[in-house]
């Protein structure tokens, strides 16, 4: 797909999460910066996907925390299939010569679906705010540092330092 119609399908899909949150109604400032981090971190998160097990093992761990939310009770159904999902998916994508990958279609719509999440915690739970942002740049930051030739090895033989102190389990 050329690079217009995608920016378009994006577009709508993040205008569809802004309409279902309401983000309509806040400050019209607050919508080009919630849109260019959307739109950052659904391509990070596209990126991910060549790398074995990193996806589906982040989105679980994504999904894992949102369902302990109380603010996420009505969408515990939803959190659980995704949750299984992403087990079952595992089992052909963690290991050394993956089975199989997301590709565009799966890891956008579950880059979309983790952003969703984000964003509700970040609106119903203000003091979260700064602490998701903290973890989207890690996330970003470890995403670009594994886009090199080598990334697969660097991966399975070493952790990036800079996530792990940006998100500390205090």
């Amino acid at each position: 797909m050329s690079q217009l119609p995608r920016f378009a399908s994006h577009a709508i899909a993040i205008g569809l999460v802004f309409y279902d949150l309401n983000l309509f109604t806040q400050a019209i400032w607050i919508l080009p910066i919630v849109f260019v981090l959307l739109i950052g971190w659904v391509n990070a998160f596209n990126f991910m996907d060549g790398i074995n097990g990193i996806t589906v093992l982040y989105a679980f761990v994504a999904i894992v925390s949102f369902s302990f939310l109380d603010i996420n009770k009505a969408s515990l159904p939803l959190l659980i299939t995704m949750g299984l999902s992403c087990c079952a998916f595992g089992i052909f994508n963690v290991r050394k010569k993956a089975k199989t990958f997301a590709g565009d279609v799966g890891s956008i719509s579950m880059a979309l679906f983790l952003g969703y999440f984000m964003i509700k915690t970040i609106l119903l739970t203000v003091k979260l705010g700064i602490c998701f942002f903290c973890r989207f740049m890690a996330l970003m930051r470890f995403s670009l540092f594994l886009t090199g030739s080598k990334r697969k090895k660097i991966f399975w033989n070493r952790i990036d330092p800079i996530c792990i102190s940006i998100w500390p389990m205090n």
